[in-house]
């Protein structure tokens, strides 16, 4: 990948680890203003930022958008996750958010989870009826519990 020798980036991810040991979050506003490329923004290929950053940490990061602190996490927590018109803005620590947020990121992805193995279920299953020799068994998926520790 070409970004792994890019300096624009190594210096981005650079200021977005330091942002991340100082806060537990980086915004990508900061991370611009503070290395100076504010004007590139729009060139800067954040997933691969916030990828590089998990690495290094050994964790998954939460999207999180900018707030007009109309709302409170624990009566809204969608509100403080990006969708519909709330775009990302930064990445945090899930340690560093409130428990509502954070559950709620874990639904939406063990829906987006679900759906995808039930995509995947039918179409091998339409393969399989066809006469393509497939070796797919249909499963099930895992329950999500929220709020109970693991054993």
């Amino acid at each position: 990948m070409k970004l792994v020798n890019c300096p624009t980036h190594a210096m981005v991810i650079d200021k977005a680890k330091e942002q991340m040991a100082d806060s537990g979050r980086f915004s990508k506003r900061d991370v611009l203003s503070a290395t100076g490329f504010s004007r590139y923004g729009g060139y800067i290929q954040w997933p691969f930022v916030r990828e590089s950053v998990e690495h290094e940490l050994g964790e998954s990061l939460v999207p999180i958008p900018e707030n007009d602190d109309r709302y409170t996490p624990e009566i809204h927590p969608e509100k403080f996750l990006p969708g519909a018109k709330r775009k990302t803005a930064g990445y945090a620590r899930a340690s560093v958010l409130a428990v509502p947020v954070v559950e709620t990121w874990v639904q939406r992805r063990f829906a987006q989870a679900a759906g995808s193995l039930k995509s995947l279920e039918r179409l091998a299953i339409s393969c399989q009826q066809q006469g393509i020799p497939i070796g797919f068994t249909p499963g099930t998926m895992p329950s999500l519990q929220i709020g109970i520790s693991p054993a």
